[in-house]
C-alpha cells in the first residue's frame, strides 16, 4: 500500500523522493527559487504563531511525507508517479539533506493550489490556506507540521 511505503521513507529519501515527483510533474525545483520560497515560508509561519499548535516531533522529511501522501492521494497518475518516484531513489544512491533543500518550498510546491504566500507591503510574508482539497485535519497536520520545523529555528 502507497501510505505504507510513504510511512517507511526515512527523512532524507522522502525529500528525495518529494524532489523527484514535482520534477516530474514539470514544476520548476531549482535551488535558487527553492531557497527564497523557504525564507519567504520561514517568515510567514513566524507572523502567524497562534494559528496552529506546533507538532514538537515535526522534522523536514515528516513534512515531505504529509506532502508525499497528499499527492498519493489525488488521481491514479499522480499515485502512480509518487510509486515510481519511490522505487527509483530506492535503487539511487542520491539523497538530499533536508536541511539543505527547502522541504518547506518542495512542500508549497505540492500543495500549490492550497497554500499561497503572498506579500503585504505592510505586513510582509503571509501565507493563505485554500483548503478546498485538504481536509480539516490535513490541514491542521500540514499547519503543525510546518510550524514545529519553522518554530524550531
Amino acid at each position: 500500500m502507497i501510505d505504507d511505503r510513504i510511512a517507511a521513507l526515512a527523512d532524507g529519501e522522502a525529500v528525495t523522493v518529494l524532489r523527484l515527483v514535482l520534477e516530474r510533474q514539470g514544476v520548476p525545483v531549482d535551488s535558487a527559487s527553492l531557497r527564497r520560497t523557504e525564507q519567504h515560508l520561514a517568515e510567514a509561519v513566524t507572523g502567524a504563531e497562534g494559528l496552529a499548535e506546533p507538532d514538537p516531533d515535526a522534522t523536514p522529511g515528516a513534512l515531505a511525507r504529509t506532502a508525499l501522501a497528499h499527492l498519493a492521494g489525488g488521481d491514479e497518475a499522480t499515485r502512480e508517479l509518487v510509486e515510481r518516484a519511490i522505487a527509483v531513489q530506492a535503487g539511487s544512491r542520491e539523497r538530499f539533506d533536508p536541511a539543505t533543500l527547502g522541504v518547506g518550498a518542495l512542500v508549497l510546491l505540492a500543495f500549490r493550489t492550497d497554500v499561497r504566500l503572498e506579500r503585504d507591503p505592510e505586513k510582509g510574508w503571509t501565507f493563505k490556506l485554500h483548503t478546498k482539497r485538504l481536509g480539516d485535519s490535513s490541514v491542521g497536520k500540514l499547519l503543525s507540521q510546518l510550524f514545529g520545523v519553522y518554530l524550531k529555528r
